[in-house]
């Protein structure tokens, strides 16, 4: 997932951090992020060298009531539609669990996996310029 994207002042460009969610949380591994784009902090992406594409709406983050300490909250993965129009979701590496409906906060995501049950998306591709190995200063700050 991106985090901290900015666009930096006089500039096209944005800047921010990309968290790559590869085996059991917590996902500690952070590349430099640097391109034209803009991404929402909540939303994960396949990323190729160059390329990205949105896994939303079967895996987003979120935050969790039970585990305000994680400041990115947890990584939900689709799990099974419960009735028709509520769809749940299961936290990687936590027993924690959500369900998106037309009732909850979440309405956006449920609308999106409707539309997916009526027929099949088309997942757009973006070029996302730069992904960096980053460099942890003696302070613990990312730079």
């Amino acid at each position: 997932m991106f985090q901290q994207v900015q666009k930096q002042r006089f500039e096209r460009n944005f800047q921010g951090l990309f968290r790559l969610a590869v085996g059991r949380p917590p996902f500690l591994t952070v590349l430099s992020y640097s391109g034209e784009l803009s991404f929402a902090q909540d939303e994960a992406y396949v990323v190729t060298a160059s390329r990205c594409m949105p896994l939303q709406p079967l895996i987003f983050w979120n935050r969790c009531p039970n585990h305000p300490e994680l400041d990115s909250g947890h990584c939900y993965m689709f799990d099974c539609v419960e009735t028709s129009g509520s769809f749940s979701f299961k936290a990687a590496g936590y027993p924690c669990t959500c369900v998106a409906s037309a009732q909850n906060e979440l309405a956006p995501l449920a609308a999106q996996l409707m539309d997916f049950m009526r027929a099949d998306p088309q997942i757009p591709e973006s070029e996302i310029g730069d992904l960096l190995e980053t460099v942890e200063s003696s302070a613990g700050k990312i730079i």
